[in-house]
């Protein structure tokens, strides 16, 4: 009989360990150090890289173009007249309207944007698995009192 009375007693235990469960199940699955912002983090550092190989690229062009432009007299005078500038025997022509400079060759890359990853807050799972553990506790206690008030009489009727 007494383990009887200790089995009825355990069996609040359960939605505790069920609350554990499900909170530590949401966390891995949809947390903040989850799998799903994990995925979020490894999108994002492939978006990063090839960035990143953007720019190299484009540190390579403009590496080159500097290293033209220290050495290559004729590049100079090209972005010279780029510019509106010319040696002193050459005569410009200036049209009304247009611009006078054109806009530079050089792209010198672009902003990157980095997204924040979509994840559910701790707060909220903690809350969550409570809830769900709660609401299993009382219909075990529902349940008990039922059986308390209706189905004694029902059970010494069948055993007694």
């Amino acid at each position: 009989m007494p383990i009887i009375k200790i089995m009825r007693t355990f069996k609040y235990f359960i939605p505790l360990w069920i609350g554990i469960v499900i909170y530590s199940v949401t966390v891995i699955a949809i947390g903040k150090t989850g799998l799903r912002a994990y995925d979020d983090l490894s999108r994002e550092r492939e978006k990063q890289r090839l960035n990143l190989e953007k720019l190299h690229g484009t540190n390579e062009n403009l590496s080159g173009i500097r290293d033209a432009l220290k050495y290559d007299s004729d590049t100079i005078a090209v972005y010279a007249r780029d510019l509106g500038f010319g040696s002193e025997d050459e005569r410009f022509i200036r049209i009304v309207g247009q611009d006078s400079v054109r806009s530079p060759k050089i792209n010198e890359g672009e902003m990157f944007q980095v997204e924040t990853g979509d994840f559910t807050n701790d707060k909220t799972l903690r809350i969550v698995a409570v809830c769900a553990a709660g609401i299993l506790f009382l219909f075990l206690l529902f349940v008990d009192l039922l059986r308390a008030l209706f189905g004694e009489d029902q059970e010494n009727r069948q055993f007694g």
